[in-house]
């Protein structure tokens, strides 16, 4: 009933550098980190980043807000490399 549309990447490659460029190419709300992507497909819906202490960089966290919807939500995204290749310090 909510009505939204969520992208999420994995495996993006994201640099602090990228930003910029990669947002303005997107045009639209996004949240990005090192391993993932979460992209909104609607310019009304905002999304913010969820912290918590500890946290891998391989997960990303979001508060999702929609227009004229009181409570926000959260999502998110959990990268698993191949297996083989995972280093629980990174």
């Amino acid at each position: 009933s909510l009505n939204v549309q969520l992208i999420f990447l994995q495996d993006v490659h994201f640099l602090p550098g990228d930003a910029v460029l990669w947002t303005q190419q997107w045009g639209l709300p996004v949240l990005w980190s090192s391993h993932n992507a979460i992209l909104l497909t609607d310019q009304s819906s905002s999304i913010s980043p969820l912290i918590i202490p500890s946290m891998s960089a391989r997960v990303l966290l979001a508060s999702i807000s929609i227009p004229n919807i009181t409570n926000t939500f959260n999502v998110g995204s959990i990268y698993f490399p191949e297996i083989g290749k995972f280093d629980l310090n990174s």
